[in-house]
């Protein structure tokens, strides 16, 4: 990017950040050189200004330590970040701040926008990442996701992701009409020579007579029992109360393993009536081949 780009984003990030720069810059000017910002750096570029706008209205609005919920602070230093998303590679300059109280530091942007400390994207682009893997392969998933958003990414990658993946962000808290309970396998790679490659993936969902669709989470590591503890202890705010099913009725394809688990969360269980249709007829050939 040339001197005179970069002078304009700078001075874009100033505007945003501090009303006095207001006095020296024209809507005209504004024009220009937002304009000019896409035409170098793009939406990436544009997100950067806006966080350090964000963030300058965060820092002056007051914000609390998170370790000790005082709010007086000063400047400790200031850090890069290079986050991958779906519009591309994000460079963000974020802000650490030092608290006068407890000396310790804290970043106030990492907090808002929920970053994790070391990680270098962001969850929109590993959904997107993870939903792309599940119609495809995930070399031909790394093809088209690299075409999309402009930068590479590994299938390796996106391989490590879909297995570190669990239920994360999902509301758990809920009562439904019918609690659908189902696993699939799948073949992953072996953390040694006697690991096994058999993998599984386990999906909860809730179903409203209205005909509204409730998801209460994917799996690839928990087993049933897990899942069944984890939704009662969500939907139980204590041991002294009897607990209160969450469903009306549990549907599963009748393995004994998620029906003895999850049972519990529901008033009564029934067995899914298309996977009875469709083990019935292997089963009438398997019985009349033996008569």
């Amino acid at each position: 990017m040339s001197g005179t780009h970069t002078v304009i984003s700078n001075k874009i990030s100033m505007l945003f950040g501090s009303e006095i720069s207001l006095k020296d810059f024209s809507f005209s000017q504004l024009i220009v050189a937002v304009k000019n910002l896409f035409d170098t750096e793009g939406v990436p570029g544009f997100v950067k200004a806006l966080v350090i706008l964000i963030e300058s209205l965060l820092i002056k609005s007051g914000v609390d330590c998170p370790h000790c919920g005082e709010n007086k602070h000063h400047l400790h230093s200031k850090s890069d970040r290079k986050l991958k998303t779906s519009i591309g590679e994000v460079n963000l300059v974020l802000t650490r701040l030092k608290c006068l109280s407890c000396k310790k530091t804290f970043n106030p942007m990492a907090q808002l926008f929920d970053l994790d400390k070391y990680s270098r994207k962001s969850r929109e682009f590993e959904k997107f990442a993870l939903e792309t893997v599940t119609d495809q392969s995930f070399r031909r998933s790394a093809t088209v996701i690299n075409k999309e958003a402009g930068f590479e990414t590994a299938h390796t990658t996106l391989h490590r992701w879909f297995w570190n993946t669990d239920a994360v962000n999902i509301d758990q808290k809920k009562r439904v009409d019918f609690l659908i309970a189902d696993g699939t396998g799948f073949k992953r790679s072996k953390d040694n020579d006697f690991d096994t490659n058999k993998g599984s993936i386990k999906v909860l969902i809730g179903y409203n007579k209205n005909g509204e669709v409730i998801p209460f989470g994917a799996w690839t590591r928990a087993s049933w029992k897990v899942i069944g503890k984890l939704i009662k202890s969500k939907n139980h705010p204590s041991d002294k109360i009897k607990f209160k099913p969450i469903a009306g009725t549990l549907i599963t394809d009748g393995e004994e393993e998620i029906v003895r688990q999850l049972k519990k969360l529901a008033e009564s269980h029934q067995r899914c009536l298309f996977h009875m249709t469709h083990e019935l007829t292997p089963l009438l050939r398997y019985i009349a081949a033996h008569k």
